[in-house]
């Protein structure tokens, strides 16, 4: 009864963005002709938004370093563009965006090639995203879970279907398989 609404809503934004307008198949006397506004104006919107990127400004005496961690964090890191697109997107369609902030370290690849550790921005589908809130301070939130399934080869050699679970609470971060 919490998540319900919020979740159906997705579904619907979604399929309306997606230009499945309707829950039916129409009859031949209907028009068959629909024009998907939605995404026409989401696709706007976002491109509007964020065609000319992030700016950010921090204290004076901070200028000397966090301009460049943020350009190395958003440019070098990430893909600036693409994971700005996918926020907006998100936002406009569902009506929430939930952003996941992880550190890859450094590790030697297959070809024993060092990669630096990086700072990732992951944009999360807010439909596997279930936030808990503090009953008197809407403002903060208590409790956050992700959930969803995924497709992994188990030990055996067969594919099969497994169930991601992070929770993470001001005290610890739990993560589950299965």
């Amino acid at each position: 009864e919490v998540h319900g609404p919020r979740l159906n809503r997705y579904q619907f934004n979604w399929a309306m963005y997606l230009g499945h307008h309707w829950s039916y198949i129409r009859e031949d006397i209907e028009t068959q002709i629909t024009a998907n506004y939605t995404r026409a104006f989401s696709d706007y919107l976002t491109n509007f938004t964020f065609a000319k990127g992030l700016h950010f400004q921090s204290a004076k005496e901070y200028q000397h370093i966090i301009p460049s961690l943020l350009e190395r964090i958003w440019g070098v890191d990430n893909e600036k563009m693409k994971v700005l697109w996918e926020i907006g997107n998100q936002g406009s369609v569902s009506g929430d965006v939930f952003v996941k902030v992880a550190y890859d370290p450094a590790f030697i690849n297959e070809a024993g090639i060092p990669q630096d550790g990086r700072v990732r921005i992951l944009p999360l589908n807010p439909a596997n995203c279930f936030p808990e809130w503090h009953p008197h301070d809407r403002g903060r939130m208590t409790r956050f879970k992700l959930k969803y399934r995924f497709w992994a080869t188990a030990p055996d050699g067969t594919r099969q279907v497994f169930t991601y679970v992070e929770v993470i609470t001001e005290d610890m971060i739990y993560e589950y398989v299965n």
